[in-house]
């Protein structure tokens, strides 16, 4: 006799564009520190529980969405150099 799990599946929030791209980018985050930037964009759509196209929907191509990885992690969390961050000598660049 074969005994199969059942799983519990709840259904998901539906979100707004803007908390959709959030979304996507922190999860590319994780997946390109993970795995790198040859990491395939099929693979991340699977961990996101999403189409490839839909990825494609919020960022035309591969590049947009590194670029997005790339804007978060330096301009939003700032990258620490020494003991200034990138946020830090931005906001000193404003102020001179």
């Amino acid at each position: 006799m074969v005994t199969t799990k059942k799983i519990k599946v709840t259904p998901s929030k539906r979100l707004s564009g803007a908390e959709r791209e959030q979304h996507i980018t922190q999860e590319a985050i994780r997946f390109f520190s993970e795995v790198g930037f040859s990491g395939d964009t099929r693979e991340l759509a699977k961990r996101l529980g999403v189409t490839q196209s839909l990825l494609y929907k919020y960022f035309p191509n591969k590049e947009a969405l590194v670029n997005r990885v790339f804007e978060v992690v330096i301009w939003v969390n700032g990258i620490h150099f020494g003991r200034k961050s990138l946020k830090t000598e931005a906001s000193l660049c404003k102020i001179a």
